[in-house]
């Protein structure tokens, strides 16, 4: 396996891969994108020209497919993803306070954005 598809598995499972990182795009509507990464410790950064977010996966003991991140925006917006684990992939939906919403990318098909 490589560091990659581990760190997108540790993200959630939360095994201890703080150096491994994976490629994040949040994709939402009229070309909104935001492009970071995600680290093995569940941690994740992903921004553009005008905007800045951030979450950390909280510690949760189960082998759960879902997971809900609690997100915060530079711009004072706070929110959620909505994480879906399975087969060694996550995607999700990230949802902030005022209604934005935006499909949430992990691994390499974060790259075609």
């Amino acid at each position: 396996m490589t560091c990659r598809f581990l760190s997108v598995l540790a993200a959630f499972a939360f095994v201890p891969l703080a150096a491994c990182a994976a490629p994040v795009a949040v994709v939402g509507t009229n070309g909104f994108v935001l492009k970071g990464t995600v680290t093995g410790n569940g941690n994740f950064t992903v921004s553009n020209a005008k905007l800045s977010c951030t979450g950390t996966a909280p510690f949760i003991a189960t082998d759960a497919p879902e997971r809900t991140i609690p997100v915060t925006c530079s711009d004072g917006r706070k929110g959620a993803v909505i994480a879906h684990i399975g087969d060694g992939a996550m995607s999700g939906r990230l949802r902030l306070d005022d209604g934005t919403e935006a499909d949430f990318i992990v691994g390499d098909a974060a790259k075609n954005f």
